[in-house]
């Protein structure tokens, strides 16, 4: 097995115990809401509803209109939304760890109802200066199997990022089929998603409301490895599928890095020209007074 596919140690507690403690301290997911600040960002989550990560603001500016992930459990449908999962009652649990104004990670949790698998998602926002415009989202994804048997779970995630509060993107593509880059002409905003380990088995770009009815109309889906890019202005998502056979009592860990960077507006070149012509009147102006 590759190394984010993993057995756990018999000198841990085991993962059974774990689940038999959260299984007397978790309600059914009811739309926990969190915000998540760092300098110039935040962050909203939704935990119990399919809407999950649903704003990140950076410099005042939204960026983000939903990103989530789905499961399925076996090789039949239909995939469902992890805020269908049991949600552990102390979940999300925010911290601040750099110690300045406002909690930047949150730690989500979910049992599966049948005791096969614990989920956990956990989300560190790093903001930028202010003004900056750049700002980044780490996310580590977990997967424990809670049973003696072989578990196969299929995970999707799904991202529809709206650049500058506008949903109509310019470019969107997937490359080397782990990373995703998105573009805003207006502001010239790009987005990048890298997903660390392991490298998705499948993936898809395409237009938001395509993408999402895969994951929900209610059989079973897969990527298509439609990498793009598209470059006719649309409502642009994109998908990364993981396709896994987790051991027994073993676990299965996704690491993926979300990244906002905005620089100014490329002048057209009739604007370059006009400041190009005013530049030169200027230094005109200045020779004739000097002489």
């Amino acid at each position: 097995m590759e190394s984010h596919v993993k057995g756990i140690g018999a000198k841990r507690v085991s993962l059974f115990a774990l689940l038999a403690m959260f299984g007397a301290l978790v309600g059914t997911a009811d739309g926990k809401q969190v915000t998540l600040t760092d300098r110039n960002s935040s962050i909203v989550i939704d935990s119990g509803a399919s809407a999950g990560m649903s704003s990140w603001t950076v410099d005042g500016v939204g960026h983000l209109s939903q990103q989530w992930l789905w499961y399925r459990v076996g090789s039949s449908g239909p995939e469902m939304s992890i805020d269908t999962l049991v949600e552990d009652l102390d979940s999300p649990k925010v911290s601040d760890a750099d110690l300045d104004v406002g909690d930047e990670r949150a730690l989500l949790r979910y049992m599966d109802s049948q005791g096969r698998f614990m989920l956990e998602v956990d989300y560190i926002l790093t903001g930028g200066n202010p003004g900056s415009g750049t700002a980044d989202v780490a996310e580590i994804i977990s997967v424990h199997n809670a049973t003696d048997d072989p578990l196969e779970i299929h995970l999707f995630q799904y991202s529809n990022f709206d650049l500058n509060d506008n949903e109509i993107d310019q470019l969107v593509e997937i490359t080397n089929g782990n990373t995703a880059s998105q573009s805003d002409g207006v502001f010239q905003s790009g987005l990048s998603e890298t997903v660390v380990v392991p490298r998705p088995n499948h993936f898809e770009v395409g237009t938001a409301p395509g993408l999402l009815g895969k994951l929900e109309d209610g059989d079973a889906d897969s990527f298509s490895d439609q990498a793009g890019p598209l470059d006719q202005p649309a409502d642009y998502a994109w998908g990364f599928q993981w396709d896994v056979v987790i051991p027994a009592r073993g676990s299965f860990v996704i690491s993926k890095d979300k990244h906002l960077e905005e620089t100014p507006p490329i002048p057209e070149p009739a604007t370059l020209t006009f400041i190009g012509l005013g530049a030169l009147a200027m230094v005109r102006r200045r020779r004739e007074s000097a002489s």
